[in-house]
């Protein structure tokens, strides 16, 4: 379990900013993780909940590559 607080976060309870990665248990985490959604919890409330991460690497690039092909050019 990380302890590193995710400064960019805000509870979707309380509001509070001190969110940290949460462990992932059971089968509703494994589906989640499927659809790129990760667990956070709440030190303040401690309310659980799931945020989308984006591709790292390879799929990442594609995906700057795809949004660059509808971008006006420059004269």
């Amino acid at each position: 379990m990380s302890t590193e607080s995710v400064g960019h976060l805000r509870c979707p309870s309380c509001g509070g900013r001190d969110i940290r990665h949460s462990l992932q248990n059971g089968i509703r985490d494994y589906i989640m993780r499927f659809f790129r959604r990760q667990p956070y919890r709440c030190r303040r409330c401690r309310h659980r909940f799931y945020r989308y991460t984006a591709p790292k690497g390879r799929g990442a690039e594609q995906l700057q590559d795809a949004g660059s092909e509808h971008e006006p050019k420059a004269d």
